[in-house]
């Protein structure tokens, strides 16, 4: 970074930290001081070291390890900007320090190296997928996982062969209900792609069925927001351009994944500035949003939750209407209070690093789904599926994690395809 660029940067943060009131509102709510109760690890805390390193009390480098963690341990879920009285984005101020290097050289070797080669190459992300359904095939995940510098005994989804749209240049499913309602755009995020491909399937079904031409670019990419939350913002850039390109049009973009559509509308446009992206704001919507209520049968399957992944209802403000679909095929029980919004603790890759305030943050999920006595857990998100499924295998509840298009589409009893 050109020293002119570094220090506008770093007068920014000094106007955004002075805004600060230390009232520790941000505390109550962030994932990593609920888990730790350490106050470096909270927003307040994290913006105190920030402050001090931009004053020079002393320098950043000589924080060593605990301000490596300090900004480290942010989950980015945002909840400390939502909370905070005077409008300061302690979130974005660690994405920004990460990027200045502040933590000691930024982004491990590994993990850049990792994220420069795959997210930008759908096909080879596709052969990573393939080597991981036949370690699982042949039972040799826990290896294969070992290998690729995951931990062995993560509880991954049964993997499919093939990720979802592979090898299509061009996908264009056509409308199947009584009312046309024009051409939707759908991005599926890497997660339902790689991960969960009847997921997304069952996004396509639904879209169609309610009226829908869908249509599936091949040319997009990966949204970004794992090289952005992980300070490689020129990635991040590179990432967004192409997926400006792809998704050109003034077409409403679906989005299966809360974290895809809040790094498509906040982060390109408010944080990045992405030429291009403007019109993202008023494009992009949760499927749910896109989703009349008649388009789903009524049916009774048992009691259902629902878990608000933090981007989804924080970044996209979406939280009534899958409840509304979800109150069609089941009770619907709620985990926490109205309003309320409590990160799984996942957050991505986070929760792979950070099993400390994963297994504390997840496992208080997992106990309230116990205490709702709900069969099913649906969610917006395909992180959240996982990391969700993984707390309640660990605390032995027996509820299952499923995305809410999955459990909406079963309504209509419709076999995946």
């Amino acid at each position: 970074m050109a020293s002119g660029q570094r220090e506008a940067l770093i007068e920014g943060w000094r106007e955004n930290l002075a805004r600060c009131l230390r009232c520790g509102l941000c505390r109550e709510v962030c994932p990593a001081f609920r888990a730790t109760a350490s106050e470096r690890f909270s927003p307040r805390g994290r913006l105190a070291l920030l402050e001090a390193s931009l004053e020079g009390e002393p320098p950043a480098d000589e924080f060593g390890d605990a301000f490596l963690e300090s900004l480290a341990y942010c989950l980015s879920c945002r909840a400390c900007a939502e909370r905070c009285p005077s409008g300061v984005a302690a979130d974005v101020l660690v994405l920004a320090a990460r990027e200045a290097g502040l933590c000691r050289g930024g982004l491990p070797f590994f993990k850049s190296w990792a994220y420069r080669l795959a997210l930008g190459r759908p096909r080879l992300l596709a052969q990573l997928t393939r080597l991981l359904h036949l370690a699982q095939e042949f039972h040799v995940l826990p290896f294969a996982l070992w290998f690729f510098g995951l931990p062995p005994r993560l509880a991954l989804p049964h993997l499919e062969a093939e990720p979802f749209d592979a090898g299509r240049e061009q996908y264009f499913t056509p409308a199947e209900g009584t009312e046309y309602l024009g051409q939707v755009t759908y991005f599926a995020g890497c997660g339902t792609t790689y991960l969960y491909p009847a997921t997304a399937r069952a996004v396509v079904d639904l879209l169609t069925r309610a009226g829908y031409l869908v249509f599936v670019p091949a040319a997009r990419r990966c949204c970004g927001i794992p090289a952005l939350a992980n300070g490689d913002v020129e990635l991040a850039r590179e990432l967004a351009a192409r997926n400006v390109e792809a998704l050109a049009g003034d077409e409403p973009i679906a989005v299966d994944c809360g974290s895809c559509g809040t790094m498509l509308t906040y982060y390109y446009n408010d944080v990045l500035e992405v030429p291009g992206a403007a019109s993202f704001k008023d494009r992009v919507k949760d499927v749910t949003e896109l989703l009349p209520a008649d388009s789903i049968e009524p049916r009774a399957a048992g009691k259902i939750t629902y878990h608000d992944p933090c981007h989804l209802a924080r970044g996209l403000g979406v939280t009534a209407a899958p409840r509304a679909l979800l109150n069609k095929v089941g009770e619907l029980v709620e985990l926490e209070a109205p309003g309320a919004v409590t990160c799984c603790g996942g957050a991505g890759a986070y929760g792979l690093t950070y099993d400390d305030v994963f297994a504390k943050i997840g496992g208080e999920k997992a106990d309230a789904v116990a205490a709702s006595g709900a069969d099913v857990v649906a969610t917006g998100c395909p992180a959240c599926v996982l990391y969700i499924n993984e707390a309640l295998r660990r605390r032995g509840v027996k509820a299952e994690a499923r995305h809410t298009a999955e459990v909406l589409r079963e309504s209509a009893g419709q076999p995946d395809r």
